[in-house]
């Protein structure tokens, strides 16, 4: 899986098109990010990706943050494990301190915008997702607008995106099964980049 080199760049999503996508491994990238695409009032789609876990009882905190404009996208990991697999049946490595400090660093970056209520944050399944990161981070995420329900009473993100634009949304099982808490692939961050994006033009036609 290829690494994203750079912070921001132009980037495919499938079914979507090109946009602007930080992939954010710092407090910097996050802050820079902000500055530019999230001004109060506003709306941003929203989402979060967690690493699946196998064992009954114990989830896993959420590792990524995704908000979303109709022109750029921020993927902010705020979490890396301090293992992670090399591939999907590799050996398992230690991950590096500098990622996981950087982490550390992107959710306390985005505190403030996501306890805003001005910003209103879109998507499916927000609630679960802030509470999430309640518990586990301490976030709290308010200006939340739960999009489950509000066309042909449809829960899925997809099915939404496709009713209210006829965009279609390409949700691969291995990319939305696979290790948010390692260092993200390219294609791991196209996914996460297109979630978000679909809330904020779900409810750009509400």
């Amino acid at each position: 899986m290829l690494l994203l080199l750079l912070a921001t760049s132009g980037l495919l999503l499938p079914g979507i098109g090109e946009k602007v996508v930080t992939h954010a491994t710092s407090a910097a990238d996050v802050r820079s990010w902000v500055e530019e695409h999230c001004s109060a009032p506003g709306v941003v789609g929203f989402d979060t990706e967690t690493r699946p876990s196998h064992r009954k009882g114990r989830p896993n905190p959420p590792a990524v943050i995704q908000l979303s404009t109709m022109h750029a996208c921020l993927v902010a990991q705020v979490y890396v494990a301090p293992r992670h697999r090399l591939g999907r049946r590799g050996a398992w490595v230690e991950s590096a301190r500098e990622a996981r400090e950087g982490a550390d660093g992107v959710r306390h970056a985005l505190t403030a915008t996501l306890e805003d209520r001005s910003i209103l944050k879109a998507g499916v399944g927000v609630d679960n997702d802030a509470i999430d990161l309640w518990q586990f981070w301490g976030l709290e995420v308010n200006g939340r607008v739960e999009l489950a329900g509000v066309a042909e009473r449809s829960r899925s993100l997809a099915r939404l995106l496709a009713t209210t634009t006829g965009v279609e949304l390409s949700k691969p099982k291995a990319l939305q099964a696979s290790d948010w808490a390692a260092p993200l692939g390219e294609r791991q961050v196209a996914y996460a980049a297109a979630d978000a994006w679909a809330g904020r033009a779900i409810y750009e036609r509400l």
